[in-house]
C-alpha cells in the first residue's frame, strides 16, 4: 500500500520547467517574445548551406539556387555582419558559383561573381585556389584588375548614433577606401527611433568621394530675397500739378466770361470791348491747364501701376 501511494504521488507531482514557474519568471508575466528576424535569418543561412552542398555535387545545376540563396541572405545586413561563420559560408558559395559559371563556359559571369567576392572580403585573402587552379587564376586576375582601377571613398554623415554596414560588414561611418564597383549600404539607427536606410551605391571613379546622409537636420530654406522696388520720380510735385490745374481752370473760366461779355449789352446798351482780354485769359488758362493735367495724369498712372491706386481728374468747362 505504501508503494502504491508513493507511485501515485510521483505521477501527479508538477514537472519542473513545464507547470511550475521558474525562478526568473514572475507570476502573471510572460517572457518577451524572441526577435522575429532570427528564425528568418536562420532559415536563409540554412537555405544557403543546402544550395552550397548541392553545388559540391553538381555546380552547374545548382547555380540558380546558389544565386538566389546568396541574394536572400543579403536582406539581413546587421545579423550577417555579426556572424563570421555565415559570411565564410557565403564566400564559399560565391566561389562555387564562380566555378559553376566557368564550367558552363560563362567567363564574364564568373568574373562578375569573383569581383563581388573580392569586394565583400574587404581586403581579406580569399582561398580561391582551394577550389581548383582555374578559379585561383581567375581570383588573381580579377584582384589585380580591381586594384589597378583604383579606389574611392564612402562617407556617411549621421545626425544621430548609427551603425554603417557595407556589403554586410560593420565598417563605421568612415569606411576605408574601397575598390570600385557596386556596394550595399545599410545604415542602422542604434536608438531605434528611425527606420534603417538601405541603399545601393556605385563607386565608379578612382578618387571619388561619395557622401550619404542619415537623419541630418537642416534649417528650413530661407525665402528668396525680393528685388528692390524700382525708383519712382514724379514729373513735378503733386501740389504744383494741382496748382497749375486750378490756375488754368480759373484763367480759362475768366477768359470765357470775358468773351461772353464782349459787345453791346442788350439792356443797358453799354459797349464792352472784352474780346482781347478774354482771348488772352483763355489762352493763358489753356497753356497753364494742359501741363498740369498731362503731368498729373502721367504720374498717377505710373503710381497706379505700383500701388494699384488710380487718380482721376475731371474738368468741365462751359461757355
Amino acid at each position: 500500500m505504501l508503494t502504491l501511494l508513493t507511485t501515485l504521488t510521483l505521477l501527479f507531482a508538477p514537472t519542473t520547467g513545464l507547470d511550475a514557474p521558474g525562478p526568473d519568471t514572475d507570476k502573471g508575466q510572460t517572457a518577451p517574445a524572441p526577435a522575429l528576424e532570427e528564425p528568418e535569418y536562420t532559415a536563409a543561412v540554412d537555405q544557403l548551406r543546402v544550395a552550397d552542398e548541392a553545388a559540391n555535387r553538381d555546380p552547374v545545376a545548382a547555380a540558380t539556387a546558389l544565386s538566389d540563396a546568396i541574394s536572400a541572405l543579403e536582406q539581413f545586413g546587421p545579423a550577417l555582419a555579426a556572424d563570421a561563420e555565415a559570411r565564410e559560408l557565403r564566400q564559399f558559395a560565391r566561389l562555387d558559383l564562380a566555378r559553376a559559371h566557368l564550367l558552363a563556359n560563362q567567363p564574364e559571369l564568373a568574373a562578375q561573381v569573383m569581383d563581388e567576392a573580392i569586394r565583400e572580403a574587404m581586403g581579406d585573402p580569399i582561398p580561391a585556389g582551394d577550389f581548383g587552379p582555374s578559379l585561383g587564376e581567375l581570383y588573381e586576375q580579377r584582384l589585380a584588375a580591381l586594384e589597378e582601377s583604383g579606389r574611392a571613398s564612402l562617407v556617411v554623415n549621421c545626425g544621430m548614433e548609427c551603425k554603417v554596414y557595407v556589403n554586410e560588414r560593420d565598417l563605421g561611418p568612415n569606411p576605408p577606401p574601397l575598390l570600385l564597383g557596386t556596394y550595399r549600404v545599410w545604415i542602422e539607427d542604434t536608438t531605434g527611433k528611425r527606420t534603417d536606410t538601405r541603399e545601393q551605391v556605385e563607386l565608379g571613379e578612382a578618387g571619388q568621394v561619395l557622401e550619404l546622409e542619415f537623419a541630418v537636420l537642416r534649417p528650413p530654406p530661407q525665402p528668396a530675397p525680393q528685388p528692390p522696388a524700382a525708383s519712382f520720380e514724379r514729373k513735378m510735385p503733386r501740389w504744383a500739378e494741382i496748382s497749375l490745374i486750378i490756375a488754368g481752370v480759373g484763367l480759362t473760366t475768366t477768359g470765357g466770361v470775358l468773351l461772353g461779355l464782349d459787345g453791346t449789352h442788350k439792356r443797358s446798351g453799354a459797349q464792352h470791348n472784352t474780346l482781347p482780354g478774354g482771348a488772352v485769359a483763355t489762352l493763358v488758362g489753356v497753356v497753364t491747364l494742359l501741363p498740369g493735367v498731362i503731368t498729373l495724369s502721367i504720374d498717377e498712372r505710373r503710381l497706379a501701376g505700383k500701388t494699384r491706386r488710380q487718380a482721376t481728374v475731371n474738368w468741365t468747362m462751359r461757355f
